[in-house]
């Protein structure tokens, strides 16, 4: 036998014996570890250590993606009750003022204007009432008007409810501008669904009150 394969034949038989060697080592270095760090395995992440925003938990035990959209609808339940507060303190300054009493019950003829579902386009029934308006302020050019825009309860997102509402009001004062109705005469208002009637139909509305 030559020297060449007499080493190869040393080397087949040493080989898995290193082995065993080897994976004994590496054993014997983990459970020196494990003891020597009291029992907890020391675990080091692949990715770098997230930043002190990232580990702080959160305050909510809402899921962060949730905040925005609930901020966004506290806003604008905020923002209707504030515009219907804002409208009911215009009703009660007016009742004291026999002027203003005397140009509500003329409006209060042709109003409230009623709306299709989810759009701010009149019914027919509220375009014919819409051209009473328009002459009633015609002939008493001393009426001044605040449109408030109302919806029912048929939109799930409260800010898209409240700027239904602001549509349906804008849509009835350019309407009045466009028939020569002064711009400071009219304003308008949305007060989302924070003044229903008893029926979604009924809630769906415009209403003109005298100021």
């Amino acid at each position: 036998m030559s020297k060449h394969q007499d080493d190869q034949g040393r080397l087949r038989r040493y080989l898995p014996r290193v082995a065993i060697v080897l994976v004994l080592a590496m054993l014997g270095a983990a459970a020196f570890v494990l003891l020597s760090s009291g029992g907890a395995v020391p675990i080091h992440p692949a990715s770098p250590a997230p930043s002190v925003e990232a580990a702080t938990p959160p305050t909510s035990t809402v899921p962060p993606e949730n905040h925005v959209e609930m901020a966004h609808a506290i806003d604008a339940g905020q923002v209707a009750a504030d515009a219907s507060a804002e409208v009911n303190q215009a009703r009660e300054a007016a009742a004291g003022n026999p002027a203003v009493v005397a140009a509500q019950a003329r409006l209060d003829q042709a109003s409230p204007l009623s709306f299709a579902p989810d759009t701010a386009r009149l019914t027919p029934a509220a375009e014919a009432r819409l051209d009473r308006l328009i002459g009633i302020m015609h002939d008493d050019p001393a009426i001044r008007v605040q449109v408030v825009g109302h919806t029912a309860v048929e939109i799930a997102d409260p800010a898209l409810c409240l700027q239904l509402s602001q549509l349906r009001a804008e849509r009835v004062a350019i309407r009045l501008e466009g028939a020569g109705i002064a711009p400071d005469r009219v304003s308008a208002i949305g007060v989302s669904h924070e003044q229903p009637r008893e029926t979604f139909a009924e809630s769906r509305r415009v209403e003109l009150v005298a100021r």
